[in-house]
């Protein structure tokens, strides 16, 4: 059982490096001229929050990373309450659905096809986006590498998945990498390609679909790193909160 104190500590520590994990260490990508599209790490300490320390906890660590974070670096863009609540259902996502995974112990012959059939839907969108979609390329050849990373990733993210499921041992083991490639798909299905298009529709009338299909892009880049940087959090944090 983790203490109320080394609860509240633990959670501003994730609220800080969230903050300087987006703030300052992301890659800020233009759509139609507007620097839009974010490839940032900062919602993995939201996330690990959420798992560790509860989804009301995770929430407020979402809460006060993207309110401090806009105060200390506003990244030269304007407020907007919907990223707030992005930030909010980060933290809160993954401890609703690991409570749930706790509750209703759903059986790994589902989870594995589940999770595998997710990321080949966001790979051959992220493929037909990159063939079809109205980009600009300053040489040709950029388009056909981004296409063979796509490919890469995906193949590289399905045969590690299925190398470490296989390499565990125990049966919580076996299923701990397919719950978190869930939860960070869920994540970046729900809130950042479902939700951000509407927001940044909003602040700067880029298409929807255009910034929908960008993101699927995005997850299938970011999907696999983030899963393997929670794998190895929850490997080592548990043990250092439950430490006297």
């Amino acid at each position: 059982m983790i203490s109320a104190t080394r609860k509240i500590t633990m959670a501003a520590l994730f609220a800080a490096l969230s903050i300087v994990l987006t703030r300052y260490f992301s890659i800020l990508i233009p759509l139609q001229g507007v620097p839009s599209l974010s490839l940032e790490l900062g919602g993995v300490p939201v996330m690990i929050s959420g798992i560790l320390l509860g989804p009301v906890t995770g929430g407020v660590v979402g809460l006060a990373s993207d309110l401090l974070g806009f105060l200390i670096n506003s990244r030269g863009g304007p407020y907007h309450p919907g990223f707030t609540l992005n930030a909010i259902l980060t933290g809160m996502l993954p401890g609703i659905l690991f409570w749930w995974y706790r509750r209703n112990n759903p059986k790994r012959a589902l989870l594995l096809p589940l999770t595998l059939g997710m990321l080949g839907v966001l790979g051959a969108v992220s493929l037909l986006y990159l063939l079809v979609a109205p980009l600009e390329f300053p040489e040709p050849w950029i388009q056909w590498v981004l296409i063979g990373a796509v490919v890469a990733i995906e193949a590289i993210g399905i045969f590690v998945l299925l190398r470490v499921v296989n390499k565990e041992n125990s049966r919580q083991a076996q299923e701990l990498p397919l719950r978190l490639l869930l939860v960070v798909m869920s994540v970046e299905i729900l809130v950042y390609i479902s939700l951000t298009p509407l927001w940044i529709y909003g602040l700067y009338g880029i298409p929807s679909i255009f910034s929908l299909l960008s993101r699927v892009f995005r997850a299938v880049l970011m999907i696999p790193l983030k899963t393997v940087l929670l794998l190895a959090l929850l490997r080592v944090l548990p043990r250092a909160l439950l430490r006297p």
